[in-house]
């Protein structure tokens, strides 16, 4: 029997977040790491939530945290991306053309 998880994958993006501008910051199983992530990103000033920037983003972010009402549509330059129910365990395949992590 295989143990499933699912997959959180962090992307920074432009405010409309259209996957051309998308690049993968952290992956992990766990959404406390994301939201730790996240709240590092918006005090370097690399995302915004709910329009508000730094420490007034950081308040907000973690009220909303402690309350239990994340919504994360409001994160800007941000995006989460859930795969739910993926094998924990990846494998590593080479090819002629390099080398490939499949998860």
């Amino acid at each position: 029997m295989q143990n499933h998880s699912t997959i959180f994958i962090l992307y920074s993006c432009n405010q409309w977040k259209e996957y051309s501008s998308m690049s993968s910051i952290v992956a992990s199983t766990s959404i406390d790491d994301i939201y730790k992530e996240i709240k590092k990103e918006i005090r370097s000033g690399n995302m915004d939530y709910e329009k508000a920037t730094k420490r007034a983003g950081i308040r907000l972010f973690n009220e909303n945290l402690k309350n239990n009402c994340i919504n994360l549509d409001l994160l800007d330059y941000g995006y989460i991306e859930e795969f739910k129910n993926m094998a924990a365990v990846s494998q590593r395949r080479n090819s002629k053309r390099g080398d490939y992590l499949y998860v």
